[in-house]
């Protein structure tokens, strides 16, 4: 994804984009017993879209040219998509079997991650030049580190929801058995295709952050094509 403006790579993702925007219109605007649920749902594809939008400009080598790649913008808003796609996902999958006060203090702790990357990316001024590796050895020291720093929590802390979202997957199985379980058999069956999905996704984004500085450029470059590919199979699947 470096060499020419829209590749048949970031052409994939642009389109995937515009469908992951309708199926949050259509998350959003079908009938629902569940609301609130169909309303995380749909926020969870608007991070997805997000995280699709960002990632082209980032590493499209045309769009590096531009005044946009000088602004902390576009690593702000991917970082925040990234990791809110976790607590929006769990939220999601406990406000199927009860309705949530998403405003209470222990669920607003939730938020705590992508605002304190926010506020180092805003600190140091981290744009897109500085946020592609291959710049890293020319930034100072503590740039460096802060823009390591922000990678490691980027790429490690959702795999801690992953695991907190697959504990509340398999209570809502628990409860679906019991005679006055209302959850819905169709919203179930979506939640675990999103997080098997996204499991998939986090865990090879996971292992490519650590084995990442044992391959080559080209072997790297394939790591991430896969990565992004993981998020463009789970909108086709739904």
């Amino acid at each position: 994804m470096k060499n020419t403006f829209l590749n048949l790579h970031e052409v994939i993702l642009i389109l995937t984009l515009a469908e992951t925007l309708l199926l949050c219109m259509l998350f959003k605007l079908m009938p629902s017993k569940q609301s609130q649920s169909r309303n995380l749902l749909s926020l969870f594809f608007l991070l997805v879209a997000g995280t699709l939008a960002t990632t082209t400009v980032t590493w499209n080598s045309s769009m590096q040219t531009w005044d946009l790649a000088t602004w902390s913008l576009i690593p702000l808003v991917l970082s925040s998509c990234l990791l809110l796609q976790g607590p929006v996902l769990y939220f999601y999958l406990r406000s199927l079997s009860e309705p949530l006060d998403l405003f209470q203090w222990r669920n607003l702790i939730h938020l705590f991650p992508a605002v304190f990357v926010s506020a180092i990316i805003l600190i140091f001024k981290v744009n897109v030049i500085e946020w592609l590796p291959w710049n890293w050895p020319h930034l100072a020291a503590i740039d460096r580190a802060a823009v390591k720093f922000i990678w490691a929590i980027v790429r490690c802390f959702p795999l801690i929801y992953v695991l907190a979202c697959f504990y509340t997957e398999y209570r809502l199985r628990q409860r679906q058995k019991q005679v006055y379980s209302m959850i819905d058999n169709t919203e179930l069956r979506w939640a675990e295709i999103v997080l098997g999905g996204f499991f998939i996704h986090w865990l090879w984004s996971f292992v490519g952050y650590f084995i990442g500085g044992y391959l080559s450029g080209e072997m790297n470059d394939l790591v991430g094509t896969l990565n992004n590919y993981f998020t463009v199979i789970l909108p086709l699947s739904l």
